[in-house]
């Protein structure tokens, strides 16, 4: 049977041959079309199928490694960090000092260091308060707003969660005072 189009869209009509002059028996024995997929051959995989994952077009696996971030863009990044010490960071930025796009960014970046971008920035921010807490006597509450933390409760949490006791406790540890149990 052939299905036919010249009625209105949608509607198909079903006509058994004769009308373009063949019978169904002459129709089933013509051969097929040299794009049909009777003709082609079958390969074991057609393009229409997903490729495996972790192959490439040539069937090699291709390298999941992610190279870390060059030496040019690690120094972009660190003079970025030391001129912005305060100033809230954002991994949009970092990735556009590095000249990359964040997520590629992030993904070397902890090639490279072994953490996130913003693990990193707080491992320095709280570097600069163990400097800072051992060689001067600022108060608490400014140097976590120039370390660019929210508040002191923010950075005495943190500083803790780093360092395993409260910046005061440090403090007092660098300055040769015995802590009281």
């Amino acid at each position: 049977m052939w299905e036919s189009s010249t009625e209105p869209m949608g509607v198909k009509q079903v006509t058994s041959g004769r009308e373009h002059g063949r019978t169904p028996s002459e129709v089933t024995s013509m051969p097929a079309h040299p794009t049909s997929p009777a003709h082609r051959p079958s390969p074991e995989r057609t393009s229409s199928q997903p490729r495996p994952l972790g192959t490439t077009s040539s069937r090699q696996p291709c390298s999941r490694s992610v190279r870390p971030l060059c030496d040019r863009s690690w120094q972009a990044v660190e003079r970025y960090l030391d001129m912005n010490p305060g100033s809230s960071v954002c991994l949009e930025e970092m990735a556009r000092a590095a000249c990359a796009s964040p997520y590629h960014f992030a993904r070397r970046f902890r090639q490279r260091t072994g953490k996130s971008p913003m693990e990193y920035v707080m491992g320095k921010r709280i570097e600069s308060a163990k400097n800072a807490l051992a060689g001067d006597s600022s108060r608490i509450c400014a140097l976590a707003q120039d370390l660019g933390f929210s508040d002191q409760s923010h950075f005495c949490r943190t500083f803790s969660r780093y360092v395993g006791v409260t910046p005061r406790a440090f403090r007092l540890q660098m300055h040769g005072h015995p802590l009281k149990e």
